[in-house]
């Protein structure tokens, strides 16, 4: 009697999303440190904020791209290169509810929100190649029966 080893790859792209979420959110915690210690807490608030918003608008367009890729592979690019443009306008879309409603000016210090936003993206963007160039990704899988 044979016992057959299932074997079955794991899906790795949530986990990497997930990684470098984490990743973008520690650095954006310490972005908020250095400006609180340089500017005071409108600089420390405005990284704080920035940081959620950059951390928000990539996961939402990276997690829609990961569940589209998972449900319908063949429209995953399609919905990568909308997501991307979606992600775009909501960051547009936030930036400016934040100036109108007055954040900006008032308890916000719009550099820092910028910088944060600026290192949030940089930082998700490397830790995403950086951990997925790490991972062990079999070329093709064995017990996939339509594979044989």
């Amino acid at each position: 009697m044979t016992t057959e080893l299932k074997h079955s790859t794991p899906k790795p792209g949530v986990k990497v999303l997930l990684d470098a979420m984490v990743v973008a959110a520690v650095l954006g915690l310490l972005v908020a440190l250095l400006g609180a210690v340089t500017d005071g807490a409108p600089a420390a608030y405005g990284a704080l904020v920035g940081t959620l918003v950059i951390v928000f608008v990539l996961a939402f367009g990276a997690f829609s791209v990961e569940l589209v890729s998972r449900v319908v592979p063949a429209m995953s690019i399609i919905v990568a290169l909308l997501s991307y443009a979606l992600q775009l306008v909501l960051l547009l879309v936030i930036l400016v509810s934040l100036d109108r409603a007055g954040a900006l000016e008032e308890s916000l210090a719009p550099k820092w929100v910028v910088a944060a936003i600026i290192v949030g993206t940089f930082t998700w963007l490397v830790a995403q190649i950086v951990i997925t160039t790490r991972l062990r990704l079999p070329v093709y899988d064995l017990s996939d029966p339509g594979a044989r």
